[in-house]
């Protein structure tokens, strides 16, 4: 028999002190002699209260049958009346009400799911929809939140770290990524390979190209609206319902929210076709990966300033954020950064675009500014894939040539040829006339 089962028996019969501690073994185990007398006055009260507790437990069913039995001869109550064939029946109408009520488990969460959003959102004006392109905007409220990589997110890249405070002013971002559709209704002249349904966002996007649908949307005006890309900031805030800990834009577990290289199959999937995060927005986590306004640095989160932070110092990259079709679980996470060329065009990479009025806008740098599109003619030149001599030449252009300006970066114009190639040409070699 183990040592302290002998000790409890021997306790619970009354052994004295001196009799729980006669043998060597028992000292070992106990270590404290007086522990005999603190456990036996211990298991007493214990017995006590059981004790009691059967007692009430035995006592308690016929005293309710006295009880009811007194009751029902006081006051002459008929017990065993039963229901009048009337009140038996259950009309059909209330049969069919309380069959229609139950509904799938499935339909049920999305119910759910959908209340919260709705609540989350507040009043119907919060969604706004753009009248060309029939794009959906959800009104975000703007806070602080710790951006970057927390410890709630694990093990992460060191360009998300360190985690740091930041606060956003209010934006209207977009709930789906750019499909195709809407694409084709701003930009006339497209390319095969940036999609085929027109449900699924377009893929094959330069930062360029981005920026060129963008302003071609701004030149058709809507009312004082403004479209830009978002920044780190604010695309994060968004994606993490409001600068909340999740790891993917929505919830902790992936499959739930995103299209990623696990179950894609490899290729875009129709528009919020997975669950959306707190806020209402979709595909954050998957699908195609989405450019930002930022410039792309490693040490970016040591030199942020608190409040509507962006990085426009450094290199030439530009920051892309999210995950995308081709994209593992590990980098598809809402604290997750990669980087790319802007004038590259990668598959699995797009874009969503944020509203803002005149007024609201903060990003004051020159290559943020808002340029009036007009139509230029080149006196004689090339046209290079970036900003500078040192870029290859796409494309010699004659004298006389027409070609549309889509934005200005100090001296060098992006244009878009007759024939649809895009490019910059130097200031020198323009002659600009709005039209």
């Amino acid at each position: 028999m183990p040592i302290r089962t002998w000790i409890e028996d021997g306790v619970a019969f009354g052994m004295s002190l001196s009799d729980c501690a006669k043998s060597e073994r028992v000292l070992k185990e106990v270590q404290n002699p007086w522990r005999c007398r603190r456990d036996r006055v211990m298991r007493r009260k214990q017995f006590a209260r059981d004790h009691r507790r059967s007692n009430i437990k035995a006592n308690i069913g016929p005293l309710m049958v006295s009880v009811f039995l007194f009751t029902s001869l006081l006051f002459g109550c008929n017990t065993t009346r039963e229901l009048s064939p009337a009140s038996q029946e259950i009309p059909k109408d209330n049969t069919d009400k309380v069959t229609t009520q139950i509904k799938p488990e499935a339909d049920e969460r999305k119910e759910i799911q959908q209340a919260d959003i709705k609540e989350t959102l507040g009043q119907t004006e919060e969604i706004w929809r753009e009248p060309i392109t029939g794009m959906e905007f959800i009104r975000v409220t703007g806070g602080c939140y710790e951006m970057g990589c927390g410890s709630w997110a694990g093990d992460c890249d060191n360009d998300s770290k360190p985690a740091h405070e930041v606060c956003v002013d209010g934006f209207w971002i977009a709930r789906y990524e750019v499909t195709l559709d809407q694409w084709t209704k701003i930009i006339t002249f497209n390319r095969p390979e940036i999609g085929k349904a027109s449900n699924h966002p377009v893929e094959n996007i330069s930062w360029d190209d981005a920026k060129e649908f963008i302003e071609l949307l701004n030149a058709k005006g809507n009312g004082g609206s403004i479209f830009r890309l978002p920044t780190e900031a604010e695309w994060e805030y968004a994606s993490r319902s409001g600068g909340k800990p999740e790891v993917y834009a929505g919830s902790n577990e992936i499959e739930a929210v995103a299209w990623y290289r696990e179950n894609s199959d490899k290729r875009t999937q129709r528009v919020g076709s997975k669950e959306p995060n707190g806020l209402g927005l979709y595909d954050m986590s998957g699908n195609v990966r989405e450019w930002c306004e930022d410039r792309y640095s490693g040490n970016a989160y040591r030199r942020h300033q608190q409040n509507n932070p962006i990085y426009q110092t450094g290199g030439s990259f530009r920051v892309i954020r999210g995950g995308g079709y081709k994209t593992v679980a590990f980098f598809s996470r809402s604290t997750s950064r990669y980087r790319l060329n802007p004038h590259d065009r990668h598959s699995g990479v797009g874009f969503r675009i944020i509203r803002t009025s005149v007024k609201e806008m903060s990003l004051d740098s020159t290559e943020n500014q808002i340029q009036k599109i007009g139509t230029v003619k080149v006196i004689l030149g090339n046209i290079r894939k970036g900003p500078s001599k040192k870029y290859k030449i796409v494309a010699t252009v004659k004298r006389g040539d027409k070609a549309t300006m889509i934005r200005r970066k100090n001296k060098w114009y992006y244009v878009r040829l007759a024939n649809g190639r895009l490019g910059w040409c130097h200031r020198s070699l323009l002659i600009i006339s709005h039209e």
